[in-house]
């Protein structure tokens, strides 16, 4: 973040991981609004992240370590059934949530940023199936028509089941 005195500091201790590519400098402005300091880091293989400048990079490779799996996707808590890849000022990423609010709320649909989609994602917002991976693209018409794209069947589903949850991404490490 410009004008950051921890944010410099922290540009000079990772200066030969961000060189090497290992750490991925973004603009402050892309972090989302849940992220409440600078610098701020996260591990796309888990989504392990902290905010604020680490003691020494060992301190922060300990902190954003996934245990041993080289690329472990986040799991899905139980009863997720739809992956909201969305950007924060796309308007039909908005009105998407608006629409889908309940479904978010009761842990049906996941929301992720626009950087954690798929390499091939060509618009937003992306709907992906947990169970198959099938994707869609653009604003819903209703829950059911996304269901629909999805081939998602929710028979003898009970749609209070399930926590809220979601994620969000900032700096990248």
């Amino acid at each position: 973040m410009q004008g950051c005195g921890f944010c410099a500091k922290a540009m000079k201790l990772f200066e030969q991981e961000i060189s090497n590519g290992k750490i991925i400098v973004k603009p402050h402005l892309e972090a989302p609004s849940d992220v409440n300091g600078f610098p701020h880091f996260l591990n796309t293989d888990n989504g392990k992240s902290k905010s604020g400048l680490p003691s020494n990079k060992e301190s922060l490779f300990s902190i954003l370590k996934d245990g041993g799996a080289a690329s472990a996707a986040p799991s899905m808590p139980q009863g997720a059934l739809v992956i909201f890849y969305h950007m924060e000022n796309c308007g039909h990423c908005i009105d998407s949530k608006k629409l889908l609010a309940d479904h978010i709320e009761m842990g049906h649909v996941i929301l992720m940023p626009a950087s954690k989609a798929p390499a091939n994602t060509r618009g937003f917002p992306a709907f992906q199936s947990v169970a198959t991976g099938k994707m869609s693209l653009g604003k819903p018409e209703s829950w059911e028509e996304l269901l629909k794209k999805l081939d998602i069947k929710v028979e003898g589903f009970h749609p209070e089941f399930n926590p809220i949850q979601a994620w969000a991404v900032a700096g990248v490490l």
